[in-house]
């Protein structure tokens, strides 16, 4: 049936939040991460940008 939740309680969703979250951190961390190493390798400066974007990524995480 379409519209039938009670086959799926929200508990046993929390796996899929938990996995869906993780893995959009792991993916943004290593971008975040590959976008620094290019700044290096390129010897380009941090901008505001850069450092924006760390800020979030730490806010994220704590959060």
């Amino acid at each position: 049936m379409a519209g039938d939740l009670t086959r799926y309680p929200h508990d046993s969703l929390r796996h899929v939040v938990i996995t869906a979250t993780s893995f959009a951190l792991s993916i943004s961390t290593i971008a975040v991460i590959l976008r620094l190493l290019c700044r290096r390798i390129t010897k380009t400066k941090w901008f505001l940008d850069d450092y924006l974007m760390i800020g979030a990524l730490v806010g994220t995480a704590i959060g």
